[in-house]
């Protein structure tokens, strides 16, 4: 496996959907309230004003433009909207459409009262312990054998529900080598407190050698 750069930080799925959804809700909530300080400030009722709520309105309609405004209200907010459906479809995307490289490895999690089944492309598979390079794409196809599970990897910012019958896809990216606690997050029954695996992240060379001594790896 040819070497890769590696990144400052973990790196997953949820991870970076997060990060994109909190930048947005920073910047629509400063906007928002910022327009509110705004009007406040513009309008706020003058102290020998004795006009009635409504007659107050009805003089801001015809003194300061309101059809004017309203269009201009109207077509900020479209364009707020229209922005956020782009950017929520493009992180969307991160999350179907997980990287691809010569890197990219692919693996098989399949939950099971009361543990992990991890499957390696050549059909090795290890119960509760998962190997994976420092630095490579690490894309699992999860799912359960028997009811719901969750799995989740802490640390990591990561969790995914296992579902019989049904794939779903998560991938993550760890920089440095070190080890990670895998749980269950879904109540599945009397041993689901048991349900804990551990991911190991090794260096590449390490990772290289191991997989090959694997029973018809290589």
């Amino acid at each position: 496996m040819a070497s890769v750069p590696l990144l400052t930080e973990p790196q997953t799925a949820t991870g970076d959907l997060f990060t994109i959804f909190a930048e947005l809700g920073a910047i629509v909530g400063a906007v928002v309230i910022g327009y509110l300080v705004f009007n406040i400030i513009k309008h706020r009722a003058k102290g020998d004003d004795t006009s009635t709520l409504e007659e107050y309105y009805q003089k801001g309609n015809t003194e300061h433009g309101g059809v004017r405004y309203a269009l201009l209200s109207g077509l900020f907010t479209a364009v707020i909207l229209v922005t956020l459906i782009v950017l929520t479809i493009n992180a969307a995307a991160v999350v179907f459409h997980p990287p691809q490289s010569n890197n990219t490895i692919y693996i098989q999690v399949t939950g099971h009262q009361f543990y992990w089944n991890f499957t390696y492309p050549d059909g090795h598979w290890q119960v509760n312990n998962l190997t994976v390079p420092a630095g490579s794409e690490v894309v699992l196809y999860v799912t359960s054998a028997d009811v719901f599970h969750s799995f989740g990897i802490v640390g990591l910012d990561l969790k995914i529900d296992a579902i019989p019958g049904r794939i779903n896809t998560a991938w993550f990216t760890v920089a440095t080598p070190g080890e990670y606690t895998i749980r269950c997050y879904e109540l599945c029954g009397v041993g689901h407190a048991l349900m804990v695996g551990t991911l190991y992240v090794v260096n590449p060379s390490s990772y290289n050698q191991w997989y090959s001594s694997l029973p018809g790896g290589g």
